[in-house]
């Protein structure tokens, strides 16, 4: 004879793709779960999908809107296999990006694990940033104010003069190859600033570009208002009026340009060389000018402008 059972509602609800719902003593949802509230249907479920221009598989659980693998989602959480370890990626308003490159030699990762539209966020700023902590991959709210810390002192560089020597260099990221620049973290980390420098496994990993404005206003303080201001290093012409007879010596260890204006009788004599690689020494009139330039490869002495000479 056949046995009844009452129905025991406690029990969970089971529900195949595309179709009712039934109870189940398991816990298995294979398709969708629609929760309609009012003129608001909601989804939740997850599905199991392998692209056709992508090998790897992916199960995804979907919480919001959706149509399909291609349309749009509220919240999507979803695994990637197919790889050594998997990859589980979290996208908000917006299908998850495949996030690994599968067909290099050795799969590399070229989309990041947290995704969002980037129409659902405000265009304006804020009146606070947000950070990644990449020592522990927590999202952190970056505040200013005193309340928000403790132990406050003053900073001191102690290599500030060397801030200026950071350069700044174009490249190309290795993850989708567009063109930027800025400054390399290694290159900053070498020149002694690491309070400017994010470290992962104590190694180099990104620069803090906010801090670096702060170094700046720091050595604007120290080099710039309480001290001289930098001085030019570039050479000087060496400019000359002679007012009597006599001699000119062209002295390379002082200048490398000579400007000579004579009202007189004037002999001009290098120091190295010869002037114009022919003569020993170099004779003006009055009222004559001429300029001479230091020609390093040659180890002589050039005349580049000249009026008046009268005679070698």
């Amino acid at each position: 004879m056949g046995f009844f059972t009452k129905v025991d509602y406690s029990r969970q609800l089971r529900q195949s793709g595309n179709t009712d719902g039934v109870f189940s003593g398991n816990t298995q949802n294979r398709g969708w779960f629609a929760a309609n509230v009012g003129n608001y249907t909601g989804w939740s479920g997850y599905e199991a999908y392998t692209a056709t221009t992508n090998p790897l598989s992916a199960v995804s659980f979907l919480v919001g809107s959706h149509t399909d693998t291609s349309g749009t989602s509220a919240v999507t959480v979803t695994s990637y296999s197919g790889l050594a370890s998997g990859v589980t990626v979290l996208s908000l308003g917006m299908p998850p990006i495949y996030p690994v490159n599968q067909f290099a030699t050795t799969p590399t990762l070229t989309a990041s694990t947290f995704q969002i539209h980037p129409y659902d966020l405000l265009t304006s700023g804020g009146d606070g940033d947000l950070e990644l902590d990449v020592a522990t991959g927590n999202v952190i709210y970056n505040g200013s104010s005193r309340r928000y810390k403790y132990d406050i002192n003053n900073i001191n560089f102690s290599n500030l003069d060397k801030l200026l020597s950071l350069q700044p260099r174009t490249f190309k990221w290795k993850s989708n190859h567009k063109e930027d620049w800025g400054l390399i973290a290694e290159e900053v980390d070498e020149l002694g600033f690491k309070e400017l420098v994010n470290y992962s496994n104590n190694e180099p990993e990104s620069v803090q570009y906010k801090k670096v404005a702060l170094a700046l206003l720091e050595y604007i303080k120290v080099f710039g208002v309480n001290s001289k201001p930098v001085e030019c290093n570039c050479e000087e012409d060496e400019f000359i009026v002679v007012d009597l007879d006599g001699e000119v010596i062209l002295d390379s260890s002082k200048s490398l340009t000579y400007i000579v204006k004579s009202f007189a009788n004037v002999t001009i004599k290098p120091d190295k060389g010869l002037i114009d690689k022919k003569w020993g020494s170099l004779e003006l009139l009055p009222e004559s000018s001429i300029i001479f330039k230091f020609c390093k490869k040659s180890n002589c002495w050039m005349i580049v402008s000249s009026d008046g000479i009268k005679e070698s």
